[in-house]
């Protein structure tokens, strides 16, 4: 059965602006909105991929690290942003590190590993950066653990151009005794 070009093309529209099913035409007026559900887009400014991020519990996917054409996340939906709160927050959690312990061995010696996350959390402030309608939430992830939150109109370049090779891609170390931490 073909799908007429039309109807295909109206379905990827409606796919494509699910987060922010609440968005007027009335572009730069904030305040006469009460809520917007924002696309989250990642930045990864460490030197380790993040297997996993979170804004105000909403998953954000994973992070490779970011590279000096882009931010090293795809995207996720949604962050909630409300304009008429003044001094807005979230709450960014991220992996921060892990540990790997034994899980088994084959009879042939191979070893099976797995891994124990450790997480960071921080409560940031939401800075606007928009000429027209709100449309991304961009989470920037620094090496000192600072983070930005940054309510967009569109997907901005990375705030820092760094070279792809300083990642780190060395196994992470072995957790106390090969057990997992309790």
């Amino acid at each position: 059965m073909k799908i007429p070009r039309t109807l295909l093309a109206l379905v990827i529209a409606l796919l494509a602006t699910a987060c922010n099913a609440n968005s007027s035409n009335d572009t730069g007026k904030l305040a006469k909105k009460e809520k917007y559900g924002l696309t989250i887009v990642g930045y990864n400014y460490t030197s380790r991929y993040i297997d996993e991020f979170s804004v105000d519990g909403q998953g954000g996917g994973n992070l490779h690290v970011s590279g000096p054409n882009g931010g090293g996340g795809g995207l996720a939906c949604c962050a909630a942003f409300w304009p008429a709160v003044k001094k807005a927050t979230v709450t960014v959690r991220w992996q921060s590190d892990a540990c790997r312990y034994l899980d088994s061995v084959d009879d042939d010696g191979t070893k099976h590993w797995l891994h124990h996350s450790w997480y960071k959390e921080r409560e940031v402030p939401v800075t606007v950066h928009v000429n027209g309608e709100p449309a991304y939430m961009e989470i920037h992830i620094y090496p000192d653990d600072r983070v930005e939150a940054i309510v967009t109109d569109a997907i901005s370049e990375p705030r820092l151009k760094l070279n792809k090779e300083r990642e780190d891609r060395t196994e992470y170390s072995r957790c106390q005794n090969d057990k997992e931490p309790k």
